[in-house]
């Protein structure tokens, strides 16, 4: 049990935004739709991008920073290190941060989809995939998760963690059961694309084009097109922090609220909340700053308020905000500081830091199921106390 404990937790560089795999929905249904109103709208704009990548083809793209063994434990990391499975969990993934100097991106993200599979997956009354036309007629995978209930539910378009460069619906799926479940919601799952083959702004126009598709057919699933909530985990929370900006900004498609978690929204680092987070052994500066690299394919672009959504010179008239972050999660200040700006702007903002929890603390498996239903259980009672704000 615990060398298959090891080994999964070995993997967690792909977890620690992205969550798990699985071989598929228990049912699935394949159609061909488009967003006829994306095509006239003037998206985000692509600042001269090429066809080549700046740092060469995908396959000699550099792998992750890498550390010979754990990290040296920091006097703020004791605390942590009192927890034996943290302790497991970060020799683990120094031990794969040293595997992964020799596996190419593309067959990391192979194994990561190999090998990952739920803890727990819960059962859901209906799954649906289907592709959507996006910018250019490029196809979207998204995945909709109907639970029990009436029609006219509340819809959340869920964007996955995983640093822009990682993760997937497959990898996303055992999250979105349990928020269609918890939260009584249709969940549609984006499979947008990833970086550094499809670089900024590629992630966030697959799902701008799946919110507005949202809009124009969730109805015929037994949605509700004007009880849209945009969310992601990580960098998922970020793309849905920047989809809100674009709505707003394009005035479509309306938008009821934004929940963000645990999301990294300024692509301008400094060092010093990763030195005073007590895990520094997990999301580190230096993984952070590659993934930045991965998704930004031009300097210029780290200004740009839709990658840095801290970074946009007005706030107003945003989407009311759910915030969520993580007590040792290095993020959890900007995220903060994002969530007092929107107030300062007169949108409505609920937050909450998760005391002892670490970045990621939805998907990792350092926590257990039924903890993760109570984190849920209580993130829909703050949704409907930002719903009760709102209306007032």
């Amino acid at each position: 049990m615990m060398i298959f404990f090891s080994r999964f937790l070995s993997l967690a560089l792909f977890c620690f935004l992205s969550g798990y795999g699985e071989e598929g929905p228990t049912s699935s249904k394949s159609t061909t739709t488009s967003v006829s109103a994306a095509e006239e709208r003037a998206w985000i704009p692509h600042y001269g991008m090429s066809e080549t990548l700046p740092h060469g083809t995908p396959s000699s793209i550099q792998p992750l920073p890498v550390s010979k063994g754990r990290r040296p434990v920091s006097p703020l990391s004791v605390e942590l290190f009192e927890n034996a499975k943290y302790r497991e969990f970060v020799d683990a993934f120094a031990s794969f941060e040293a595997r992964s100097k020799k596996i190419p991106l593309s067959e990391s993200r192979v194994l990561a989809s190999q090998i990952f599979t739920p803890l727990h997956a819960e059962p859901v009354r209906q799954i649906e995939n289907i592709e959507i036309s996006g910018r250019d007629l490029h196809a979207v995978p998204v995945r909709i998760y109907i639970p029990k209930g009436t029609t006219a539910l509340p819809v959340i378009v869920y964007f996955h963690p995983g640093g822009w460069a990682f993760g997937s619906i497959e990898e996303a799926d055992p999250i979105c059961r349990k928020m269609a479940n918890i939260f009584e919601s249709i969940v549609v799952s984006v499979d947008y694309r990833l970086a550094p083959e499809a670089p900024f702004p590629c992630a966030i126009e697959d799902c701008y084009a799946a919110t507005l598709w949202v809009s124009d057919n969730i109805d015929s699933f037994g949605g509700d097109h004007t009880n849209i909530i945009v969310c992601g985990e990580g960098a998922g929370g970020n793309l849905a922090a920047g989809v809100s900006l674009l709505a707003r900004d394009k005035q479509h498609p309306q938008i009821r609220s934004q929940l963000l978690i645990c999301p990294p929204l300024n692509a301008v680092l400094t060092a010093a909340p990763y030195d005073e987070c007590l895990d520094r052994h997990f999301l580190t500066h230096e993984v952070m700053s590659w993934l930045w690299r991965m998704y930004l394919r031009f300097p210029g672009d780290a200004g740009n308020s839709y990658a840095s959504p801290m970074l946009v010179s007005d706030c107003k008239r945003v989407a009311p905000a759910v915030v969520i972050t993580a007590e040792y999660d290095p993020l959890h200040k900007e995220a903060e500081g994002y969530a007092q700006r929107l107030r300062r702007a007169g949108v409505c903002v609920v937050s909450k830091r998760f005391s002892g929890v670490i970045h990621g603390f939805l998907s990792l498996p350092l926590y257990e199921e039924e903890q993760k239903n109570a984190w849920l259980q209580e993130i829909k009672m703050m949704i409907k106390k930002l719903d009760g704000l709102t209306e007032e």
